[in-house]
């Protein structure tokens, strides 16, 4: 931070007094944030549309620090090809799990959350390929889609490395698993609306909870 961001920085909380008037101040800013989003709402043909603003500043820099911190998980590679030391391996295995019970999910269960899990990773993989904006705040700046003169040969360099099942990288242990989940849903079929919870004292119905059962 240089010394003009330290004296913005000070001007701002000078009256601030205490952790209370901190609190409050928070409290605020989210408030003014929150009004500036419905202020970026527009009404087209009778939806409402956001228009996105890139950030400034100090904010920006924390953006793009986050993706790139986020990029570095799901292009993590072992050099020796042990990809359980992966952070996003283990986020895998964790999610597989009843939080309650610690029993294990069955493949009808399980198969979504990796699906949505792998949507997640290709959306980042598509910004970090073909960014819409170029990331300037970084110590390697990222340059943005346009300054590339072919498009599409970026995005087939990442997906041939990060994106294929077999491919050495985070996204192919939940592409993998999906495959398995989705081949034995086919095998032993889709489950009814109503079963046991692994607990064993409760109903699910439609994947929710319904209380205790009695008896």
């Amino acid at each position: 931070m240089d010394d003009k961001e330290n004296e913005s920085y000070s001007a701002q909380h000078s009256d601030a007094e205490g952790e209370e008037n901190s609190d409050h101040e928070e409290d605020s800013q989210y408030e003014g944030e929150g009004k500036e989003d419905e202020d970026d709402m527009h009404d087209v043909n009778g939806t409402s549309e956001h228009i996105f603003h890139l950030a400034t500043g100090t904010r920006l820099k924390l953006c793009e620090a986050q993706f790139q911190l986020s990029l570095m998980f799901w292009t993590y590679q072992c050099q020796a090809d042990v990809m359980s030391s992966s952070t996003l391996v283990h986020f895998v295995a964790v999610i597989g799990v009843y939080r309650s019970s610690l029993a294990f999910r069955d493949a009808y269960n399980s198969t979504p959350m990796l699906a949505a899990l792998i949507w997640v990773g290709r959306l980042f993989f598509l910004e970090y390929s073909l960014p819409l904006y170029s990331y300037d705040t970084l110590v390697y700046a990222w340059p943005a889609r346009d300054a590339y003169l072919s498009q599409p040969t970026p995005l087939e360099k990442i997906t041939a490395k990060y994106m294929l099942q077999g491919c050495h990288s985070p996204l192919g242990e939940p592409i993998k698993l999906k495959a398995m989940g989705r081949s034995i849903v086919k095998r032993e079929g889709v489950p009814g609306n109503l079963t046991w919870a692994p607990d064993g004292h409760s109903l699910i119905h439609n994947r929710q909870r319904q209380g205790g059962a009695a008896g």
